[in-house]
C-alpha cells in the first residue's frame, strides 16, 4: 500500500485530504478545550499518624522519701517485681500519698523509657479523676495508643479534653485516633476544634488530618482547600504537598498542575524514593511512560529497593524497549526480598522473551489473579493475535483506576491490527483529550489516519509526536511518509536524508528513500538505494523484488528478469516475484513463458485475480496473433 501511495502524484490525494482539514481542526481544538478533563485518579493519601507530644515535666525524686524512691529503682529495673508489686511488703505497707509517689514514679519513667505497656499497667490502677488532678491522663492516652489500644486511648483522650478542653495536643491526638478508627466525621469534628485552639504547626497537622479524611470520604475539592491551609501554616512538609497533589488528581484537575505539585513535595524530600514511587505511579496510570521512567531514575540514585526495577522494567514493556526491561528484571532478581516479587519478575521475563503461550498458560492455571496480571496476560494474548480474548480482558480492565488508560491502549492497537481503523481513531482521540503530552499516542493515531488515507489528517498528529520528541527517527520517517503521501515529496526527502545523516544505513529510512526517487520517476537513483540495501542485508527478498521491478521500469527488462529468476530459485512460492515476472513476459511479448508463470501462481493461489486477469489478457493476445497469422496466411494464398 506505502508504495502505491508513493508512486502516485499526490495530487489526488490532496484534494481528497482537504475534507477532513475542517473536522481535524474542530478535533484539534476540542482536545486543547477538555485536555484539562482527567478520569478520577484516587491515589491514597500520606496519612500523618505523627501524634503531638505534650512535654512531660521531669519528676523531681529529691522529694520522694528515700523508700519511694528504691521501691521505684526495683519495679523499674525488675519485671518480676514490677508484676507483684501490689503484694510487696514494702508497697503495701507506704500509705496513699507514697504509693501514688511510687506509681507517678514509675508512669514517668516507663513513659521516658518507650516502656508503654508498663506505663498503661501503671496507671490504670489510679481514677480517672487521680489522673488529672497530677496531670498524667495525657499520658495514659498517649500510652494506649502507642500499645495499639486505639478505642481505649480515644475514651482517654475524651475525658481529657472535658477536663481540658484547650489541650492542643489532646485534641489533635484524638483526631488522629479517630481518623485512624475510619470515623472520619467525628474526626472533622475535632480537627476543626484543633484548629480553632491551636496555631503553627498543630494547627498545619490538623488542616492536614481533617483534609485526610476529606479525601477518605471521597470530597475531594473541600481535601484540597483543607491541605492548602496546612501548607500556608507549614509550607515546608513535604508529605501535605504529596498529598495534595493525590487530592488534584482525584479531583480531575490538569495534568501539569499534579504533576508540579509532586514536585514540590519532592524538592522538600529529595533522598525519600517513596515519593518518586508516588508521582511514577500517576504518570503510568495516565500512560506518561518515558517521564515516569524519567521519575525513577532519580529515585534510583537514592535508592535500590527492588519496586524501583519492578516499575522500571514494567514501563520499560510498555515502551516496547525489551532490552532494557530485560536489565531491570536481572537487577530485580538480585534485590526482590519477596518470594511474590520474584515470582511477578519471572513473570515479566517471559513476556519480554516473547514467550507468551508458556506465560497465558502460568496465569491460566491461577485460581486468583491481581488487576496487574490480568493486564499482563491481556497484552501477552494481544501480542500472540488472540484479540478477543485480549479484548474481553481489556475491556473488564478499561473501567479500572490503575489498568483503564492503559487497557484502552491496547484496544486502540488491537482495532488497528484488525484494520478498524474509525474506531481505533475514536479511541486515540480520547486517550489524547485526556493526556495531551505523550508523543507514542500522537504517533499511533497519526498510523491511523496513514491507513485512511487522511495525509493532512495524519501529519497534524505527527507534528505533535516529533515536537514532543525531536531527536525520534521512527516519529521522522512516518511525517516523511505522511508528506510523500501529500505530494510533497522534496518535503519528505530533507527529512529522509536529515534521518540518514544522523543514521548512515537505516534501513528503513533508505526503504522509504527508494520509494520516494520511484515516486520521482528517477529510477537510476532507486536503483542505486535498492542495492546499497542488498549490500546490507542479503536476504532482503524485498528490496531484490523492487529493484528487479526498478529494472523493468527503466526499460533493462532482461537484467529484471535475470535477478527474479535468481529470487524464485530460493522463493519458489513467492507470488508477488512470479507475476511481476509473469508480467515482464507478456510486455516483451514472451507469451508462453508468461502463461506458463500464471499456471504456477494458479496452482499456488487459484483465485489469485492478478493472476486470472493476466492469463485472460494472454489467451487473448494468443488467439490475437493466432488470427492475425491466419490472415496473413489466407492472404498470401490469394495473392498467389
Amino acid at each position: 500500500m506505502v508504495k502505491y501511495l508513493l508512486t502516485q502524484t499526490g495530487l489526488p490525494h490532496f484534494v481528497i485530504a482537504l475534507i477532513f482539514i475542517g473536522a481535524v481542526a474542530y478535533a484539534e481544538i476540542s482536545m486543547q478545550s477538555s485536555s484539562k478533563r482527567l478520569s478520577t485518579v484516587t491515589i491514597a493519601p500520606l496519612a500523618d499518624y505523627s501524634f503531638e507530644e505534650q512535654p512531660i515535666k521531669k519528676i523531681d525524686i529529691t522529694k520522694n522519701s528515700e523508700q519511694v524512691n528504691a521501691l521505684v529503682r526495683l519495679f523499674t529495673n525488675s519485671k518480676e517485681a514490677f508484676k507483684s508489686r501490689e503484694t510487696n511488703p514494702q508497697f503495701t505497707a507506704l500509705d496513699k500519698q507514697a504509693k501514688l509517689a511510687v506509681i507517678i514514679s514509675l508512669a514517668h519513667a516507663f513513659f521516658i523509657k518507650k516502656s508503654f505497656s508498663d506505663a498503661v499497667k501503671a496507671l490504670e490502677v489510679l481514677s480517672e479523676k487521680q489522673r488529672l488532678q497530677n496531670k498524667l491522663q495525657f499520658m495514659y492516652a498517649r500510652s494506649l495508643s502507642n500499645i495499639a489500644e486505639y478505642d481505649k486511648a480515644i475514651k482517654q483522650y475524651q475525658q481529657l479534653l472535658i477536663a481540658q478542653p484547650k489541650s492542643q495536643a489532646g485534641t489533635l491526638n484524638l483526631g488522629i485516633l479517630l481518623r485512624r478508627e475510619n470515623r472520619y466525621k467525628e474526626a472533622i469534628e475535632v480537627f476543626v476544634r484543633a484548629i480553632k485552639i491551636s496555631s503553627g504547626n498543630i494547627k498545619a497537622a490538623a488542616f492536614s488530618g481533617k483534609a485526610t479524611c476529606y479525601m477518605s470520604l471521597g470530597e475531594y475539592k473541600q481535601a484540597i482547600v483543607a491541605y492548602k491551609k496546612s501548607i500556608e501554616y507549614r509550607p515546608t512538609k513535604a508529605s501535605t504537598w504529596m498529598s495534595l497533589a493525590g487530592a488534584l488528581a482525584a479531583n480531575n484537575e490538569n495534568l501539569r498542575e499534579v504533576i508540579k505539585t509532586f514536585d514540590r513535595g519532592i524538592a522538600l524530600d529529595q533522598r525519600n524514593y517513596k515519593y518518586y514511587i508516588r508521582k511514577a505511579k500517576f504518570q503510568t496510570i495516565n500512560f506518561s511512560y518515558f517521564d515516569a521512567a524519567n521519575t525513577l531514575k532519580k529515585a534510583l540514585i537514592f535508592s535500590s529497593n527492588a519496586k524501583l526495577y519492578e516499575m522500571m522494567a514494567w514501563l520499560q514493556i510498555e515502551q516496547a524497549n525489551r532490552s532494557q526491561a530485560n536489565e531491570f528484571l536481572s537487577l530485580l532478581a538480585k534485590k526482590s526480598l519477596t518470594i511474590s516479587q520474584k515470582k511477578r519478575g519471572k513473570l515479566l521475563n517471559l513476556y519480554v522473551d516473547k514467550k507468551y503461550k508458556k506465560l497465558i498458560k502460568i496465569l491460566n492455571s491461577k485460581k486468583k489473579l491481581t488487576k496487574e496480571m490480568h493486564y499482563l496476560k491481556a497484552i501477552a494474548y494481544r501480542k500472540s493475535g488472540f484479540f478477543d480474548k485480549a479484548s474481553e480482558i481489556l475491556n473488564k480492565l478499561s473501567t479500572s483506576n490503575q489498568f483503564g488508560w492503559r487497557a484502552k491502549i491496547h484496544l486502540a492497537r488491537i482495532d488497528r491490527s484488525r484494520g478498524k481503523y474509525i474506531e481505533a481513531n475514536k479511541i486515540y482521540e480520547k486517550l489524547l483529550t485526556h493526556n495531551y503530552n505523550v508523543a507514542f499516542l500522537w504517533f499511533e493515531n497519526a498510523l491511523v489516519h496513514e491507513n485512511l488515507l487522511q495525509p493532512v489528517s495524519g501529519l497534524l498528529k505527527i507534528k505533535h509526536a516529533v515536537n514532543l520528541q525531536p531527536k525520534n527517527i521512527v516519529y521522522k520517517l512516518a511525517k516523511a511518509r505522511l508528506l510523500a503521501m501529500s505530494g510533497k515529496l522534496s518535503s519528505a526527502m530533507e527529512i529522509v536524508d536529515l534521518v540518514l545523516a544522523q543514521k548512515k544505513n537505516y534501513i528503513k529510512a533508505l526503504k522509504i528513500k527508494a520509494e520516494l526517487y520511484a515516486a520521482k520517476n528517477d529510477s537510476n537513483n532507486q536503483i542505486k538505494v535498492y542495492k546499497h540495501l542488498i549490500e546490507l542485508q542479503e536476504n532482503d527478498y524485498t528490496s531484490k523484488e523492487k529493484l528487479a521491478q526498478a529494472y523493468i521500469t527503466l526499460g533493462n527488462i532482461k537484467e529484471g528478469q535475470q535477478l527474479l529468476l535468481k529470487i524464485l530459485g530460493e522463493q519458489s512460492h513467492n507470488i508477488s516475484v512470479r507475476y511481476i515476472l509473469a508480467n515482464s513476459y507478456y510486455q516483451s511479448n514472451e507469451l508462453t513463458k508468461s502463461l506458463g508463470e500464471v499456471k504456477k501462481i494458479l496452482l499456488l493461489d487459484k483465485d489469485n485475480k492478478q493472476a486470472k486477469d493476466l492469463k485472460q489478457l494472454i489467451l487473448s493476445k494468443i488467439k490475437e496473433q493466432q488470427v492475425e497469422t491466419e490472415d496473413m496466411i489466407l492472404k498470401e494464398k490469394l495473392n498467389n
